[in-house]
């Protein structure tokens, strides 16, 4: 097994496979709910300068904004 990131830590344009969702009970069941399942591959496409904001590829057609520490409860494995 690779090693394992929060989504923050990842470089933008780096492939992923989500490992785990360890955001707090409302977070996580939102997050869920707009497809951040473990197994599912995401991508950060684009960040605000201050890195506040990140654009999030999951799949091939589904984009969302997170902000950065909602990104932190999110654990990632590199592709």
């Amino acid at each position: 097994m690779d090693k394992i990131y929060k989504l923050s830590e990842l470089k933008d344009g780096v492939k992923a496979s989500i490992v785990k969702i360890t955001a707090p009970k409302e977070l996580k069941s939102r997050l869920l709910s707009l497809g951040f399942i473990k197994g599912n591959h995401i991508c950060i496409s684009e960040q605000t300068l201050t890195k506040a904001t990140m654009k999030v590829k999951i799949g091939n057609n589904n984009s969302f904004a997170l902000r950065h520490e909602e990104s932190e409860y999110i654990l990632v494995e590199e592709l």
